[in-house]
């Protein structure tokens, strides 16, 4: 009998120690608290989730999902520094919920793949925040068309590009945006607040910015826009050649060309060598409609990565069983 107790408490040990190395999602259902682990815990634990659960990631790298009619908020350790969480393949949604349940939430991701709406279904009421993202799209399966509506991105940076088919809906708030393109018809609708936008712009996209900042580049555009933005409080900024002609019929409100050495205290054409995207004296003089700067550091909602919520910093497993259980101390942010 001692044999087997010491038995089982070294395999407490043992799965405490791993626990303790390896990646972790848990799940909170009301008041239980389910913990999945491994690479791929992100889909174990989607899988097992009901609609208006929470998920909750440890820092590390992690596989991705298939969310698939789930209503759920996804919790990640941050998308900055050495204790991020990092998604390593695509997040494909493909609808977060059934009508009148929870609506699907992330924050706190650095999404190395594309998140992408999937299906022909479409997705609403969708929040993603505080979350660096290589792309953010709708693909089309089979020629069906995935919707987003009423999409909200907040404080987020999309590096590679944005892609959205029929019909989209989406609101962008203190976020960078790159290459924003339309899928194949051009009834879109985007509005941009305090954000930096940078070209290619498809012609075809229909978009209203305020007290944004956005960045042309040489042959931005090969043409007019079906329906030609509207500005307002803006900065138009770029090589300064091409400026007058990337967005020739623009109805802008107080807005304004600047060179983008006027712009950025580190600027360069390619906009993503600054990744902190904070203005020069001169164009931080230039006030909103709000009274704030322009650009992501302005607004009611200042671009800051930090999340909402604790963030795991230490997560440690006691050596020894004690009465038959391990201590497991877990150190976060206030």
């Amino acid at each position: 009998m001692k044999k087997l107790f010491s038995l089982l408490a070294m395999c407490l040990v043992s799965l405490g120690m791993m626990a303790q190395a390896q990646l972790v999602v848990t799940v909170t259902h009301g008041e239980t608290t389910t913990a999945y682990y491994g690479i791929d815990a992100f889909q174990t634990a989607v899988n097992a989730a009901q609609n208006g659960d929470l998920l909750t990631f440890s820092p590390g790298i992690f596989h991705g999902a298939n969310i698939n009619n789930k209503g759920i908020t996804l919790r990640g350790n941050g998308c900055e520094g050495e204790n991020a969480t990092i998604i390593d393949t695509d997040i494909s949604i493909e609808k977060p919920a059934a009508d009148g349940t929870p609506t699907l939430s992330i924050e706190g991701f650095d999404c190395q793949k594309p998140i992408k709406f999937s299906g022909s279904v479409t997705n609403e009421d969708i929040l993603i925040s505080k979350c660096n993202m290589n792309s953010l799209w709708t693909l089309e399966t089979n020629r069906r068309e995935g919707v987003v509506k009423k999409l909200n991105v907040i404080q987020c940076k999309i590096k590679e590009f944005t892609t959205f088919l029929q019909d989209s809906e989406a609101n962008f708030i203190n976020s960078v945006v790159a290459k924003l393109q339309y899928g194949y018809y051009n009834q879109h609708n985007f509005s941009f607040t305090n954000c930096v936008l940078y070209m290619p712009i498809d012609q075809k996209v229909t978009f209203f910015a305020r007290n944004s900042v956005i960045v042309t580049n040489s042959g931005a555009v090969n043409g007019s826009f079906i329906v030609p933005p509207t500005l307002e409080n803006c900065i138009v900024t770029g090589v300064l050649e091409d400026m007058p002609k990337i967005i020739p019929e623009h109805t802008a409100t107080a807005s304004q060309y600047m060179p983008l050495t006027s712009v950025f205290k580190t600027a360069t054409n390619n906009v993503y060598a600054d990744d902190t995207f904070e203005l020069t004296e001169s164009a931080a003089a230039i006030l909103g409609t709000d009274g704030t700067q322009l650009g992501i550091h302005g607004g009611s909602l200042p671009y800051d990565p930090t999340t909402t919520y604790p963030r795991f910093i230490t997560f440690d497993v006691a050596e020894k069983a004690v009465d038959g259980k391990l201590a497991v101390s877990v150190s976060t942010t206030e």
